[in-house]
Order: C-alpha cells, then sequence, then structure tokens
C-alpha cells in the first residue's frame, strides 16, 4: 500500500493504531477509477472471447450477381442459423466492385475515381452491385 501511495505522490490510506484503515477523499477516487479500469477489462475480455467463439463479428462476402441471388439466401439461413451473432456484408458485383467497396468499408483511399462513383449507385438496392446488411 505504501508503495502505491509513493507511485501516486499521495495519501491514499487513513492508518491508526486501534481503527481500521480506510480510504481517504484521494484512494475513494483511486478506488472508483481502479473499479472502472477492471470493468473495463472484463469487458474487453468477454468481447475478445465472443469473437473467438465466433459468437460476435463480422463477415463480408462478394459474389457475382446471378450466384448471389440463386446460392446466397439459403446459405445465409443457415449460417446465421448456426452463427446468429455474426453479422454478415454481402455485396454482388465484379471482383473490382467488390475490393472497391470493401476499401470504403474498410476507410481506404480507393484509387480509381470511376469505381466511387459506381459505388455511389450501389448503396442504392439493386440487383447489381448492391450491399445488402444482413442481421
Amino acid at each position: 500500500m505504501k508503495k502505491l501511495e509513493e507511485e501516486v505522490g499521495v495519501t491514499l490510506f487513513t492508518r491508526g493504531r486501534n481503527r481500521p484503515v480506510t480510504l481517504t477523499p484521494e484512494g475513494e477516487l483511486l478506488m472508483r477509477r481502479a473499479k472502472r479500469i477492471f470493468q473495463e477489462l472484463d469487458s474487453a475480455r468477454q468481447e475478445i472471447a465472443d469473437s473467438q467463439e465466433l459468437r460476435t463479428g463480422e463477415v463480408r462476402v462478394g459474389m457475382p450477381p446471378m450466384y448471389g441471388l440463386q446460392y446466397f439466401p439459403p446459405l445465409m439461413r443457415a449460417f446465421h442459423a448456426q452463427y446468429p451473432g455474426i453479422r454478415v456484408i454481402a455485396m454482388q458485383g465484379s471482383a473490382g466492385e467488390a475490393r472497391s467497396i470493401l476499401a470504403i468499408l474498410e476507410g481506404r483511399r480507393v484509387e480509381k475515381v470511376d469505381r466511387c462513383k459506381a459505388l455511389s449507385r450501389s448503396h442504392a438496392p439493386s440487383a447489381s452491385g448492391a450491399i445488402d446488411r444482413f442481421r
């Protein structure tokens, strides 16, 4: 306890011969902060465990339009039955369009301006180049 007081530079505990050790106002402040830190650490551990055990997360899938219309819906139902906490982002379009959409979703700069124009149109639901969010 003394080492912690030296570290922060204040008295954190009151000590008396016949009295129990209690927190000073500074000690109470530090205790509140420490509790929040440990709560955040517990939350982070839980989020990591959920991600590793596929209880949460995100998957991005790109496919050609004809394949997506015919095969994707039943695959999505089966996937969500097994992994209900995983968010799926499905993209339809060419490989180049899918790369551009992924870059935008990841916050990267897209090199070709014509791809950006195509992407701005693709945010509206359409048969080709659409981004559909499933949850």
